[in-house]
């Protein structure tokens, strides 16, 4: 199983990243060269660390989501899937939600699931409970939609206080049918994610395939 990375040449993250997938028993491959983007396909799925305002990387991520392939979205790279139209995941991968800065009492903070959180190619084992992260980001959206993306439990992981307290404020945000996943927080500490790359493990072991289909939403306006 080969676990694309993307990532920014000059980007210091990958050596724990990979270290992480490979506890996974899966293969990282870094992606750090524009040129390299045309190599995806031959990959089984995709972490991505850094913003890329890319068409072409854009295309080639939509295609690997009608795939069912599993794509993670981690810190900045959670805006590459937002710029993507890939989470929520809303009609012709249509732009409607935001990722603005988080403010708290402490940079470092926790997040865990919802008690209603969708089961999805991250979510798969039953000991993922809390994860300590660097609160940095939240998404912001329609109150219409978030009531929508809420029905289908796809605002999987809330911030929290150390003891498991839930904010409203969302960390992650997945699409309808739970293969792309979109993270605003940043881990310092990557064996923290251990969890989220085994469960994907899961996923493919269960030759589980995804048939994508988007969130219908319709803006509504008050006259």
């Amino acid at each position: 199983m080969r676990i694309a990375i993307l990532q920014f040449p000059t980007s210091n993250c990958e050596p724990e990243m990979a270290l992480a997938i490979e506890k996974a028993n899966m293969q990282p491959i870094n992606f750090s060269e524009p040129k390299m983007l045309t190599q995806l396909s031959g990959c089984d799925g995709t972490l991505i660390l850094d913003y890329f305002n890319d068409s072409l990387l854009f295309e080639i991520l939509q295609e690997q989501n009608l795939e069912g392939k599993p794509i993670l979205g981690l810190g900045d790279g959670a805006r590459t899937l937002v710029a993507a139209g890939l989470v929520p995941g809303v009609g012709e991968n249509e732009v409607c939600v935001d990722i603005t800065p988080y403010s708290s009492d402490s940079a470092l903070s926790h997040i865990r699931l919802i008690e209603d959180y969708q089961y999805n190619a991250f979510t798969r084992l039953t000991s993922l409970k809390i994860l300590r992260v660097e609160a940095t980001h939240q998404f912001q959206m329609p109150i219409g939609l978030l009531k929508e993306i809420q029905i289908q439990g796809m605002d999987v992981f809330h911030y929290c206080s150390a003891d498991g307290t839930l904010q409203e404020n969302i960390a992650a945000l997945a699409n309808k049918v739970g293969n792309v996943m979109a993270v605003a927080a940043k881990f310092n500490q990557p064996q923290h994610l251990e969890i989220l790359f085994r469960s994907m493990h899961d996923y493919f072991v269960a030759g589980h395939t995804q048939d994508v289909t988007p969130l219908f939403y319709f803006p509504r306006f008050l006259k």
